[in-house]
């Protein structure tokens, strides 16, 4: 073994020990991730993804939410990702956190191997790796899952599409293509517009240096046919994902204050020296974030952290003031970085809403990892010309070190003095009193721990000369360990298991069998009744939990429906059915019987008292119970209507139901209503993808079925394809035109996903062919 595949061994050994001792309760399913994302999405959906195979059907159709939606055709399921298949392991609980963390391996080792091929020797590549996986820039995405998933494949796609732009080798340019493309193929679209912006800069940069605009032509068409490549890969999940862009609320686009209302505050970039600067989303089980200012609509920021480590930024900060390699591409991708991220702080994002270029793609905030992924970059290829000597810039290192220590520590001798409270007030405003004493104590204890960071750092920096380089770097990593561990409390905490694997007591109080009927949860829409059940306290998400939150339910087996539509991706009529019902809320007394009654509906949840919760629990929140029940009724999910009424709008909709007189049967359409005969529903069968009814009727009859109308049902009467009418907007219905014993079958199929996935299957052969030439 030479002595550089020795050095690799022992600095990828020492990664994954590293990762493995953090994160080791994890990887046995000792404990659970679970704040914001985790719990309300990324877990009942893999829940949801994981029952539907055992039951031995494809994905395509989602039953447990809003009277069913598109599954396969969401990125957010990540159907066709395969490491989303670990949640079929015997333990899915353990499946999802292995899913979870191993992303995190993924990005260390990816992120070496990036710097290995920069020429990046090993200890500054180690560093490198370990701040980007420990650091804010993944490990603020744990509970962003789709951005994690695809950004840890980033420094991947880098480095076989920096190869193939400086070498022209075949095998590099499919490899570049497959990493790509498993970030296509998980659609998160910030994601992959970052990584085409930085494969396009490195274009240029690379045209210009080899002296040509024929060469720098050539460069970016290279990453353009890279980019082709990569979508055709990702095809199978790309092609239905467009598609149902267009049938669902996202065809409107967003308005711009949806669109922009994550926007990076300019004042956030001083997280780069010090972490806790503007709060903590997470200390001792609540928040306490005092900048909640900078965030008006939304309190808090998107991304919890953008932290990439003390060693980083004054490397960082260092080799821009020192110059050298790697400096112009690391200005301009920072650059465009914050100047996208900052969003609605400047024009910019304006005029690109404006130009139509950015109205389904929400959040700026999100644009400041490629920022952070050229930083680290960046900051590691300093450190590989500390290492080997660079006299000038290793004395800027001190320098920069020098000052931001000094700054911070000024900052801390103000946070420990009798002035400090004044000062903090006039900067952030008056806290909430109970908040008051915790957010001063943690903002004096930030300003003190991030003076000791970096004046730990200007001590290595300035002894560097004077210790054995061995010694000095197991210094220097005792610092980097010590610095970022901190961050996981708060950007990955834990929770036992039983957090998901047991079932909170309302879901214990509704019927074992679940296959019948749906919730609707009321609650969720109740917000002015929400404000003590959301007020940061200990154990807060336990009290989440035990309400229930969408889209919580489905992690017990629980269909739910009327559901708010936080990311966006319900189908049309879905939407159109929610307004209309929460247009009736306030016309009829009994709308949520009416609704449910149209939707399958048995039980509604409400809030308790706050008060009356709180005092049941005995003062434990682990134990507060928010919501209740109510019976709605048994109205049956496919039932026959007793009267079929026209209606030519949704507004046409409510004014019909909120007038009165109609029955809880009624079926109203956009077609020539009708006297329906009699029919009776005798027997139901269901799959995630189907359903057979068989039915008996007495003349020219109405089903209705209420599952969610999409183009790729087909519905057969008695094996003869006939045309599913909307009914109640967000419902479907067939007439049955005569008397009789029938058989109604629907069947849901995505022919896009067959579609995309020859494409993919296509892609990839090519590339395997084009990888076997040589250069």
């Amino acid at each position: 073994m030479t002595g550089a595949r020795r050095a690799d061994t022992v600095a990828l050994t020492l990664l994954a020990a590293i990762l493995t001792l953090l994160f080791f309760d994890l990887l046995i399913g000792y404990n659970s991730l679970y704040i914001r994302d985790i719990a309300h999405a990324a877990y009942p959906s893999r829940m949801m993804f994981r029952d539907t195979l055992l039951h031995g059907e494809l994905p395509y159709w989602n039953r447990w939410i809003s009277a069913g939606q598109p599954m396969a055709a969401n990125p957010a399921h990540a159907v066709f990702y395969p490491l989303t298949w670990l949640v079929l392991l015997p333990d899915a609980h353990l499946g999802f956190g292995l899913m979870l963390v191993l992303h995190i391996y993924i990005a260390a080792g990816a992120m070496y191997a990036l710097l290995r091929s920069m020429a990046v020797q090993p200890p500054a590549a180690f560093f490198g790796a370990i701040s980007f996986a420990l650091g804010g820039t993944c490990l603020s995405l744990l509970d962003l899952l789709p951005l994690l998933l695809s950004f840890a494949w980033l420094p991947l796609t880098c480095l076989f599409a920096r190869r193939f732009l400086l070498h022209r080798r075949p095998r590099d340019f499919a490899l570049a293509a497959l990493f790509f493309g498993i970030q296509a193929l998980l659609g998160e679209v910030s994601i992959l517009l970052q990584t085409g912006m930085l494969l396009g800069l490195y274009a240029l940069h690379v045209g210009a240096k080899q002296g040509g605009l024929r060469e720098t032509a050539r460069a970016v068409a290279s990453v353009g046919l890279l980019s082709v490549a990569a979508v055709a890969i990702g095809a199978v999940q790309m092609l239905p994902a467009i598609d149902l862009a267009a049938n669902s609320v996202r065809a409107a686009g967003f308005p711009f204050e949806r669109v922009t209302s994550w926007s990076l505050p300019l004042l956030r970039l001083g997280e780069w020296f010090h972490p806790s600067l503007l709060g903590h989303h997470l200390l001792e089980g609540r928040r306490v974030y005092w900048a909640a200012g900078l965030y008006p609509d939304r309190g808090i920021p998107f991304l919890r952290s953008i932290y990439p480590g003390i060693l980083i930024t004054v490397l960082a900060i260092a080799g821009l003031l020192t110059g050298g390699r790697g400096r112009r591409v690391a200005v301009a991708i920072l650059g465009i970085s914050i100047a996208l991220a900052l969003g609605a702080h400047t024009p910019l994002w304006r005029f690109l809403y404006d130009a139509g270029l950015a109205r389904s793609i929400r959040y700026p905030e999100k644009f400041i990892l490629m920022g952070l992924f050229a930083m680290t970059v960046f900051g590691a290829m300093v450190l590989d010309r500390i290492l080997a000597g660079e006299a000038p810039l290793r004395r800027t290192a001190r320098i920069s070190a020098a000052v931001i220590a000094t700054g911070l520590a000024v900052m801390a001798l103000i946070a420990i003095s009798p002035l400090y409270p004044r000062l903090f007030v006039a900067l952030w405003g008056q806290p909430p009193a109970h908040m008051y004493s915790a957010m001063l104590a943690a903002s004096r204890s930030g300003w003190v721990l991030a003076a000791a960071r970096a004046a730990l750092l200007f001590l290595l920096l300035r002894n560097l000369d004077r210790v054995r380089q061995t010694i000095w770097l197991s210094l220097l990593g005792v610092l980097v360990l010590l610095d970022l561990s901190l961050l996981l409390p708060e950007l990955a905490p834990r929770v036992s298991p039983t957090y998901f694997q047991e079932a909170p007591r309302i879901a214990r109080q509704l019927p074992e069998n679940r296959e019948s009927w749906r919730l609707f949860h009321i609650a969720n829409w109740q917000t002015r009744q929400a404000g003590p059940y959301f007020t940061p306290q200990p154990d807060l998400y336990w009290i989440h939990r035990n309400a229930m939150y969408p889209m919580m339910p489905a992690t017990w087996g629980i269909r739910t429906v009327i559901e708010p539509d936080f990311d966006r991706t319900s189908l049309e009529p879905t939407a159109e059915f929610v307004d209309a019902v929460w247009a009736l809320s306030r016309r009829r007394e009994d709308w949520a019987r009416v609704a449910g009654a149209m939707s399958n509906a048995w039980f509604a949840a409400v809030y308790v008292d706050p008060a009356e919760a709180f005092a049941r629990a005995g003062g434990d929140p682990r134990e507060v119970q928010p919501v209740q029940l109510v019976e709605l009724g048994h109205a049956p999910r496919y039932y026959f209507a007793d009267q079929v009424e026209t209606i030519r709008d949704p507004q046409d909709f409510v004014d019909k139901l909120a007038s009165g007189g109609l029955s809880q049967r009624v079926a109203l359409i956009r077609e020539q209503g009708f006297l329906p005969a009699q029919g009776v529903v005798q027997r139901v069968r269901e799959t995630a993808n189907t359903a057979r009814i068989e039915v008996t009727t007495r003349g020219r009859a109405f089903l209705v079925m209420s599952v969610t109308p999409h183009k790729y049902w087909t519905l057969t009467l008695d094996g003869v394809e006939v045309r599913a009418l909307v009914t109640n907007l967000g419902y479907q219905g067939v007439i049955v035109p005569e008397a009789g014993p029938h058989v109604v079958e629907m069947r849901y199929r995505n022919p896009l996903v067959s579609a995309g996935g020859i494409v993919s299957l296509a892609a990839l052969m090519l590339l395997a062919v084009v990888a076997r030439r040589r250069s």
